[in-house]
């Protein structure tokens, strides 16, 4: 079929899923070779099969929006990402549609992020979006440099409320694939909230933990985790950025605004504001602002 190019601009970092070895060049090879520097799909494919991607840790917070009698678990990690010891840095918005017969095979050169839900109009004039980038494929850069490609394989309306989308997501790690966020204490991938921009990951240091607003940038954010818990608070970035930041900072007890957290796993914390998302339902001593 004739490949229909979407308008938007080009960006360096995305989130894909991987090509088997038999498999023709695609527009995210290429793209992959460009960021990497390599010369060669065979240079592609030792990179994507080598030690780097041998396995895959996943941290942070199984339990995420849940309510004990009033109270919210808090947790350490912010986004609860490890790739063998690398961070995935960010998403990039544009990929490549391989589910749906009419839209099978398209590169795009970008779409966009509105609130959770991806939206593109084709060169020809068709809007697509939601469901239809189910299959889809982009292409993520690692805290190393690397490209790894990973999988959009599923999308759900979380139970959560306020129409937010979860999407279950792929990574290609050597020649098999692996979820994204791990999986639940049922066996079934934890779900991500994919949120504009991206995140520093750093600890300890000036900067640290900052939400970072980089045009055509997007993070998915593994249920469970600081980012997407605060979502599931109420508090959602594309309406009170402040808010979701004040959030991620405070689940984590990041008390002095550098990215490091000073509190462990499972410990309850009484979650309220001012601006009324969340209720104070605890006569706890105030123990940090």
């Amino acid at each position: 079929m004739k490949s229909t190019i979407l308008s938007g601009s080009l960006v360096a970092l995305s989130f894909l899923a991987g090509c088997a070895g038999g498999e023709a060049m695609d527009c995210l090879d290429e793209l992959a070779m460009e960021m990497e520097g390599l010369h060669s799909r065979q240079d592609l494919l030792q990179a994507q099969n080598g030690t780097r991607f041998n396995g895959v840790s996943l941290n942070g917070v199984k339990i995420n929006g849940v309510s004990l009698n009033g109270k919210k678990l808090n947790g350490v990690s912010l986004n609860g990402i490890l790739i063998n010891g690398t961070q995935i840095n960010g998403v990039g918005k544009q990929g490549r549609l391989l589910n749906g017969s009419s839209l099978d095979g398209i590169c795009l050169s970008g779409f966009e992020l509105r609130e959770t839900r991806f939206e593109a109009e084709l060169s020809d004039g068709t809007n697509i979006g939601g469901e239809d980038f189910i299959g889809a494929q982009m292409l993520g850069t690692l805290s190393d440099g690397s490209t790894i490609r990973m999988r959009i394989d599923d999308i759900q309306t979380l139970p959560t409320g306020g129409g937010l989308l979860g999407y279950e997501v792929s990574v290609r790690l050597g020649e098999t694939w692996q979820p994204l966020c791990g999986l639940d204490d049922a066996g079934s991938p934890v779900l991500a909230i994919p949120l504009n921009g991206i995140w520093d990951y750093r600890q300890g240091v000036a900067g640290g933990g900052n939400h970072i607003d980089q045009e055509g940038l997007f993070t998915f954010a593994c249920r469970g985790a600081a980012l997407a818990k605060c979502v599931e608070f109420g508090y959602l970035p594309w309406k009170t950025p402040s808010l979701h930041q004040a959030c991620t900072r405070l689940v984590r007890a990041d008390f002095c605004g550098d990215g490091r957290s000073w509190t462990e796993d499972g410990t309850l914390i009484n979650l309220y504001d001012a601006a009324g998302i969340q209720q104070d339902t605890e006569e706890w001593r105030l123990e940090a602002v």
